[in-house]
């Protein structure tokens, strides 16, 4: 078990390499399409880990009918959307209280990865919120266990992004409790990126104003 200032900040949190804190939609959102995912779990003074934790991938925005909008990767594994997703609302992300700010999220196609945190993997405490992208490595005197993925989303349909959630159970007293990440310490990937078509499609309309000038000269 970890004790120390880790109370200080949420028991889990989500973050995200070279990631910023958007404050509309209160979500740690990542600049490109691969990066780093990290799950952090920083436990209250007389809190054990009960694993394994799950982490919630839901599509954003919400659809509703099955369709191909392409895939995307988080370490080995391949997920097709909506194929091999679930339709709705993670039931243990409503059982614990945790839908609260999601009406933007769900209903959608979300799949669920279960996960153990590893003792050894411990990292200095942070708040992502506070300092998003500031994940400092491996520390074995830090008091926040850690787990992490690389997340490919550059294979989704465009103007889709995965929204991640975090949630599992901690031990105290010999009682469990249920514990989520708070929404403000969620994380998103970038939906920002044009798609190469776009990107010609502006090269041209810069190129056609470029001529205009000449021939206006």
């Amino acid at each position: 078990m970890v004790v120390g200032s880790a109370w200080a900040v949420p028991v889990l949190q989500l973050d995200i390499s070279g990631g910023i804190y958007d404050a509309a939609t209160e979500t740690i959102v990542a600049k490109g399409d691969v990066f780093t995912l990290y799950a952090l779990f920083s436990p209250n003074p007389s809190e054990d880990m009960l694993n394994p934790y799950t982490l919630s991938m839901a599509v954003t925005p919400s659809i509703d009918a099955p369709a191909d909008f392409g895939y995307f990767t988080i370490g080995e594994e391949v997920i097709n959307v909506t194929d091999g997703m679930t339709y709705g609302t993670p039931a243990s992300l409503e059982d614990l209280n945790g839908v609260a700010n999601h009406d933007n999220i769900f209903p959608t196609y979300y799949k669920e990865l279960s996960f153990s945190f590893n003792t050894a993997n411990t990292t200095a405490s942070y708040d992502a919120e506070l300092t998003p992208g500031g994940f400092s490595g491996l520390d074995a005197e830090g008091e926040t266990y850690f787990q992490a993925w690389t997340v490919d989303l550059s294979n989704l349909d465009a103007g889709n992004t995965i929204h991640f959630d975090l949630y599992g159970n901690v031990e105290k007293s010999n009682k469990i409790k249920a514990v989520f990440a708070p929404f403000s310490h969620d994380a998103e990937g970038s939906s920002s990126v044009p798609e190469p078509t776009t990107l010609s499609l502006i090269g041209i309309a810069l190129l056609g104003i470029g001529v205009f000038r000449k021939k206006v000269r």
